[in-house]
């Protein structure tokens, strides 16, 4: 809701709370005028404020709002750091989205949140702390051993706490408690949060940034004799602190980094292939004629977001594939450095028919034919399939959906960070052409011996 955050500012008329946009009265609904020249509206897109306000909801889901707003999302974060250098919680937001733009900018994984904060910040001052539960996650405490226990977390109009935990538990929700002092939380994840009154109250930490933490804290110690000094591991590896977060200290000794897979090339001698958390995908030598071994200069970084399945064709090994978050699948060509969009999505057409979307897992399926590199898979909730090494205009789907499509917990799943009701694992066999498995993260596995005409 970054977007929308930012584009409302002090609008009356409008209520914009983490999953929801509420219009009370249309007619004093108004674009901040600190922001109007950033955006500029399209009859056939986005038609003025107010078409923008009415569709909200439907537009935090379209990965092409910024865009269709004309934002150049750079700017637009500069102008609000400006403009609510005083609010604290726009501010993070802000500072939270800089952050991740170089991501942004090669993948629409996560623009769910962006659009969000932008709306929030177009017609701002409306997000107060409104009284949440969904995901903004209860501190409870007990003082007898788990015997009995007392909700802390306090969530008010005015002088309540922040999100505690702005993204799903199996994600991020770790909570540490000072050693020295039982009043003081931290709860680890994106932003990381503080309480100092045992849990009633939490307020964002600035430790992200430059010369700060790497974002998507997963842990942090305390030192039980010093407060003030705290390892913070996160996804750029792990950071220290003497004076309680003031600054930091990137401890680039330690070889640190979370792959998704791994995978290898018939190259002499072969290459290893990877997709890292936040760090995109990469590709390396095994070795080389360095007698001090490989040295991470010696690694190629294939341009992404969070890194996942990565494959080389092995028979024309100037073509690699590699994908980032929910699906963001390219082609890339070694020699020309020339780019491929793989990704599926729903035509205009199929938009207009009610069509339900291409539903694409954190980590999607790239799958090279064992039998014929130029054969390339994808997979969202349907198998997709190019016999001419994913050139556009060359996919067909080769199933129906796979999953079971159990269209209450699908709507569920749009609430959080994730997809639901989606292909995690395809392969075919290697000993005959045309017979494939497929397994759903609902539970179904998924088998055709025809080439997909039927499972």
């Amino acid at each position: 809701m970054f977007i929308l955050t930012a584009l409302f500012a002090d609008s009356e008329g409008i209520e914009i709370a983490e999953h929801s946009v509420t219009i009370s009265d249309m007619e004093k609904v108004q674009i901040n005028l600190k922001f109007e020249k950033l955006v500029t509206f399209d009859p056939e897109k986005i038609k003025d404020a107010k078409d923008l306000a009415q569709r909200a909801g439907e537009l935090v889901e379209n990965p092409k709002m910024a865009e269709n707003l004309g934002i150049n999302l750079r700017r637009f974060v500069q102008t609000a750091k400006r403009v609510f250098k005083d609010q604290e919680n726009v501010l993070a937001k802000a500072e939270e989205i800089e952050e991740k733009i170089p991501e942004i900018e090669q993948t629409t994984g996560r623009y769910q949140t962006i659009n969000r904060h932008i709306l929030q910040i177009l017609y701002a001052d409306t997000l107060t702390i409104m009284e949440s539960v969904k995901k903004s996650g209860v501190i409870y405490r007990s003082e007898d051993q788990g015997d009995t226990w007392k909700r802390m977390t306090e969530f008010k109009l005015i002088g309540g706490s922040e999100v505690i935990n702005q993204i799903e538990a199996g994600y991020a929700g770790r909570m540490e408690v000072d050693p020295n002092d039982d009043k003081k939380l931290y709860a680890v994840e994106v932003v990381n949060k503080i309480s100092q009154d045992g849990g009633k109250t939490f307020k964002n930490l600035t430790w992200t940034g430059q010369h700060k933490c790497h974002v998507d804290t997963r842990g942090i110690w305390i030192d039980p004799l010093n407060s003030d000094h705290i390892l913070n591991a996160n996804d750029g590896g792990v950071s220290e602190t003497w004076d309680g977060g003031k600054h930091w200290s990137q401890k680039e000794t330690i070889s640190a980094q979370q792959f998704y897979t791994i995978s290898v090339d018939n190259q002499m001698p072969y290459n290893v292939m990877g997709g890292t958390q936040d760090n995109g995908c990469w590709i390396g030598p095994s070795q080389n004629r360095n007698s001090y071994g490989v040295y991470p200069a010696d690694w190629t970084y294939l341009p992404s977001g969070d890194g996942f399945f990565v494959e080389r064709d092995w028979w024309n090994p100037e073509f690699i594939y590699f994908e980032s978050q929910f699906g963001s699948s390219r082609k890339m060509n070694f020699k020309t450095g020339e780019m491929t969009r793989l990704t599926q999505r729903n035509s205009a057409e199929e938009r207009a028919e009610g069509k339900p979307r291409q539903r694409y897992q954190w980590s999607s399926p790239i799958v090279l034919s064992p039998h014929n590199p130029g054969i390339v898979y994808i997979c969202s909730q349907h198998v997709f399939m190019s016999r001419t090494r994913g050139e556009e205009g060359t996919w067909e789907a080769i199933s129906p959906d796979l999953s079971k499509n159990n269209k209450e917990r699908i709507e569920q799943s749009k609430l959080t960070n994730l997809q639901y009701a989606t292909i995690t694992t395809f392969a075919e066999s290697p000993v005959k052409p045309g017979v494939y498995w497929a397994g759903t993260d609902d539970g179904n596995l998924q088998f055709s011996k025809d080439g997909g005409k039927t499972w």
